[in-house]
């Protein structure tokens, strides 16, 4: 295979067959080296001291994240409420009225914000007396994730945990729970027609 050649008369192709014979200055060599090499160590230096930089922002963001999450955290041992909406979960402690006193347990009132779905389905586990309230608010979170397996299991467990009168749809429902009790309604009342 023959390589491209150009034609004879263009200047480029002259300028690049042509060797330049010229003086050799040490000095000039030298000093250009020496201004090569000081720009290519500081680029280098300011390189990793932008790496640094970044790596120390880095750990005083984690730690300033840490300090904050736990200030945010209940103190340990201290006991905790929940108050139970009256209107959708309490159940009558008497004939006169609906449960008033406010329910102890180890979870912070209405599930807390900062509390992480799966830690309230586990709460929700070693808690009986408010076992449907929290399966509830963990179902509540993992619909707000996105994550519609989980909720449609923590509802379900929370409607297994309460008692039939639960099942009636509110207002203050969301669609799938909506969905979950009309769904538990229906085969209650079939199981009934059929036994």
């Amino acid at each position: 295979m023959e390589e491209f050649q150009g034609p004879a008369n263009d200047p480029v192709e002259k300028f690049l067959n042509s060797r330049f014979r010229g003086p050799v200055h040490a000095e000039f060599r030298q000093q250009l080296w020496r201004q090569t090499a000081r720009f290519l160590h500081r680029r280098r230096r300011w390189k990793r001291a932008g790496y640094l930089g970044a790596l120390a922002a880095c750990y005083a963001l984690g730690l300033a994240t840490t300090k904050v999450w736990l200030s945010t955290m209940p103190t340990p041992g201290a006991p905790m409420v929940i108050r139970q909406d009256v209107q959708a979960h309490a159940e009558p402690s008497a004939p006169g009225g609906p449960l008033s006193m406010p329910l102890t347990a180890a979870s912070p009132s209405d599930g807390g914000p900062m509390i992480p779905a799966f830690v309230l389905e586990r709460m929700a586990q070693s808690c009986p007396e408010s076992r449907s309230l929290l399966y509830r608010r963990a179902g509540d979170r993992y619909l707000a994730e996105g994550d519609w397996k989980s909720a449609v299991h923590c509802y379900s467990r929370s409607l297994d945990a309460g008692s039939p009168h639960e099942w009636a749809v509110s207002k203050e429902d969301n669609w799938l729970l909506m969905q979950l009790k009309t769904a538990r309604q229906e085969e209650n009342s079939n199981a009934k027609s059929a036994g």
